[in-house]
């Protein structure tokens, strides 16, 4: 018995040997794990020039391509003014028919007012995407708007139907509260309710912030400025 135990073990670790001498990568198949990236654009619009021209929020604009090139997400700016495609008079409604027109070139497309700036650019916007959903608003922090500024925009037939029907969107977001009460999911649409959005209004803190909690700030606009010199910063 004790033999046959002996030539038991000897087997076993001469087995173990020729295998490892023997192995090569190519003998096994292993599961590949891919997650393809997805094409992402944030899309802003200004005017050609005066109170809504670029240089009006050119710190938030420049803090929006500086994120864009960290994160490898393609940024555009829309001069939001009236085409044979996009004829609607007003300029907030025509601006969602020029974004649509982007969002044909990509996956997803996050729509920004020109005034949003990043703070944090560590957190991403693939954070927010569901791809449950076609639309997603955020609800503001201070009142009951759901915000039309700021949205995310899947590139589906449904949410491009939505954004250029101008008249349903603004249906959508004047009425939508009395309609919803505190449901956030329904349908096509998501609404992210108030502190879980990727963008708050920078008067509610006096433009602090707080990196567990902002990522981007709305309401970056030039004409608010302040110079500071002798004078310490009001941070308190």
């Amino acid at each position: 018995m004790y033999h046959f135990y002996l030539l038991a073990f000897v087997s076993a670790i001469t087995y173990i040997s020729l295998s490892i001498l023997w192995f090569k990568p190519d003998n096994i198949s292993l599961p590949i794990i891919f997650e393809r990236k997805l094409n992402i654009a944030i899309v802003t619009a200004v005017g050609k020039n005066g109170t809504n021209g670029a240089s009006e929020f050119a710190y938030a604009i420049d803090s929006m391509k500086c994120y864009c090139q960290i994160h490898g997400y393609q940024f555009v700016v829309i001069i939001n003014e009236p085409t044979s495609h996009c004829n609607h008079s007003d300029f907030m409604f025509r601006r969602h028919c020029h974004a649509v027109r982007v969002l044909n070139d990509y996956d997803y497309m996050l729509y920004i007012d020109a005034d949003i700036g990043v703070v944090y650019p560590k957190r991403k916007i693939e954070e927010f995407i569901d791809s449950k959903f076609d639309i997603t608003f955020y609800d503001r922090f201070y009142d009951q708007e759901i915000a039309a500024g700021a949205y995310i925009a899947k590139n589906t037939e449904w949410a491009k139907k939505f954004l250029n029907d101008y008249e349903d969107l603004f249906v959508f977001i004047a009425c939508i509260r009395m309609m919803l009460g505190t449901v956030t999911d329904f349908g096509h649409i998501r609404v992210m309710k108030k502190g879980e959005g990727w963008v708050r209004d920078n008067w509610i803190t006096n433009d602090l912030w707080n990196e567990t909690r902002d990522f981007m700030i709305h309401g970056w606009k030039n004409k608010q400025l302040t110079k500071y010199s002798d004078t310490d910063l009001p941070i308190s």
